[in-house]
């Protein structure tokens, strides 16, 4: 652990230290974690001062995801030592308020709506339109008592059993309400407002800070610089230009392998040259900004 922490020392000395951004933005499913959990690997942890967080959702997600992407961040922060700071952008609605409430501090921005806990469930009902069409749906299963059974969308309204529907919800809605007090212990407890947090009410910025949602409130750009001054705020989900290079080239060697070697050589040629050149133009920018750090 000593020599982790010298190295770490030693590494922001040389090179400026970086504050890993990961954003969640709409709709959280298995998609959505998979890719960010792949951005996460590209992670130095002997650079990074902390970890951030940026959240906009005003759909929230699967609750199964949301925790797994939840103990992937927290685990990673863990096990690296970096403190998590989390942000609500515009939206941090639903189930997707239990991925920011991971974080050691937990931020909203004054305009930011937070809340709205649990996880609405719609079911469209196509019983009567087959019947106005004259369409006949059979629909055979194995086994009775099943979800699809109960939520099924040719059911005769009269027939479908809403209070397992309804079970079903409260169910996952406690466990989630579990998890948020486990992520944010004694902020809610003897709290005049856990009631209406159970109840999925939603607040702007202050109020949010009021109930105990968020800790403080200020946009993420404002509180990194303020916190760590120096550090640079590294986008895991924006593509660096030598990557948007390098997915450009893939695809025209899936275009080569059907035209023939020729065609494959120039494509390498063609690495090459975008490579070389990105290198020098770097190397060029960068001793630009040298004299405009001189003359400050």
């Amino acid at each position: 652990m000593a020599l982790r922490s010298l190295l770490g020392k030693v590494y922001k000395k040389v090179l400026r230290p970086t504050i890993p951004i990961i954003k969640v933005n709409g709709y959280i499913e298995t998609s959505n974690v998979a890719r960010i959990a792949e951005s996460m690997k590209i992670i130095n942890p002997l650079r990074a001062n902390a970890v951030a967080l940026v959240l906009d959702s005003a759909v929230g997600g699967t609750p199964t995801q949301i925790q797994i992407l939840a103990e992937k961040i927290r685990m990673m922060c863990e096990e690296d030592h970096l403190k998590l700071y989390c942000f609500a952008n515009k939206y941090a609605l639903g189930h997707s308020y239990l991925l920011l409430s991971i974080g050691d501090k937990v931020y909203a921005d004054h305009h930011s709506l937070v809340g709205g806990f649990g996880d609405p469930q719609g079911y469209m009902n196509f019983h009567n339109t087959a019947k106005q069409v004259k369409l006949q749906i059979i629909e055979l299963r194995s086994r009775e008592n099943t979800l699809e059974e109960h939520s099924s969308p040719w059911k005769d309204p009269k027939d479908v059993n809403y209070d397992f529907l309804k079970r079903m919800n409260q169910e996952r809605n406690s466990r989630a309400l579990e998890l948020l007090e486990h992520y944010r212990p004694n902020k809610f407890d003897q709290n005049r407002y856990a009631k209406e947090i159970e109840e999925g009410h939603v607040w702007t910025g202050q109020k949010a800070k009021e109930v105990g949602l968020v800790d403080e409130l200020g946009s993420y750009e404002a509180i990194l610089y303020k916190q760590f001054p120096g550090a640079i705020l590294q986008d895991l989900t924006k593509k660096s230009e030598y990557e948007r290079y390098w997915e450009l080239f893939r695809r025209f060697v899936k275009i080569a392998t059907l035209r023939g070697l020729p065609l494959i050589i120039a494509l390498l040629l063609l690495k090459s040259l975008v490579k070389w050149s990105l290198i020098l133009y770097v190397y060029f920018k960068a001793k630009e900004s040298k004299p405009e750090k001189a003359l400050q």
